[in-house]
């Protein structure tokens, strides 16, 4: 069960997506997805730093018992999964959890206000 500070980080992580693909240039498409990582037992900071090695990935949040909350920012799908696989094939992932996942491929178009 997450506390309300990782809830809160959570919106904070929402929010970080919506501006994302609110500044992404017309024409241009981006894979935007948040995700639960695993570590295995003890392997918490190793985990930690290989993450911080990928590109598009950025560490928002981490648990004691070794969830880390991770957003993944790709030019497109492909190099996304790409991305999700190098990190399932980590020594230190137990398992990878995709929380969310948008393509943006025109975002002023998208996110017009609703009426």
């Amino acid at each position: 069960m997450f506390s309300i500070t990782t809830l809160v980080k959570w919106t904070s992580i929402s929010n970080h997506l919506l501006r994302t693909a609110q500044s992404t240039m017309e024409g241009r498409i981006v894979n935007i997805s948040s995700a639960i990582v695993y570590a295995k037992a003890g392997q918490n900071e190793t985990l930690r730093q290989s993450l911080s090695q990928l590109p598009g990935v950025e560490i928002h949040a981490a648990t004691e018992d070794g969830k880390l909350i991770v957003t993944i920012e790709r030019d497109n799908d492909k190099t996304a999964v790409d991305t999700y696989e190098a990190i399932e094939r980590m020594d230190s992932v137990l398992s990878v959890a995709m929380i969310f996942q948008q393509t943006e491929s025109n975002p002023d178009q998208e996110l017009l206000t609703c009426k």
